[in-house]
């Protein structure tokens, strides 16, 4: 029998320091996949960063910039960027519209999100502060991922 999950019970779209996440299955404890639907608003950057987590992301509408740790390649509806485990990379809309996606990953990466999603309920919305870069870090470190530094985001171009 198949295990059918309707989004509208899963809840809203939360902030993660800048993009909007909506998981559209369940995180689970088990070592299983996840998959989310992200909103990018306008001028939102997740810096740079990697994680042994494999993540491929599906551009739904907009246009996304994916830093592959070298270049810059924009993304729009209909593009794919897989991004391999422990691979750098971050992302940016610098694009005038928000831009959506929908996004597979690991459970433990959902789980990285939540934490970072019920840290992050008080703060404002849009890309990162240092107080919050801060906040991701501590989180990040405890799954074991590993943030850049504010110097390699700026290398990158990313700067609040």
């Amino acid at each position: 029998m198949t295990d059918i999950t309707r989004t509208k019970t899963l809840g809203a779209h939360e902030n993660v320091f800048g993009p909007l996440v909506m998981f559209v299955t369940k995180v689970s404890e088990a070592d299983d996949y996840c998959v989310a639907h992200s909103i990018f608003p306008t001028g939102v950057f997740v810096p740079v960063h990697s994680h042994e987590d494999r993540e491929t992301f599906y551009v739904i509408s907009g246009k996304l910039e994916y830093w592959n740790g070298r270049e810059w390649t924009t993304l729009t509806a209909g593009d794919v960027a897989d991004v391999p485990r422990n691979h750098v990379h971050a992302w940016t809309n610098v694009s005038g519209d928000d831009a959506t996606s929908l996004f597979v990953t690991t459970s433990k990466m959902g789980r990285f999100f939540k934490d970072i999603m019920a840290k992050n309920a008080t703060m404002p919305k849009g890309s990162p502060g240092p107080e919050a870069l801060q906040e991701l870090g501590m989180i990040a470190t405890r799954y074991g991922y590993r943030m850049g530094t504010p110097e390699e985001s700026a290398a990158a171009g990313l700067t609040n």
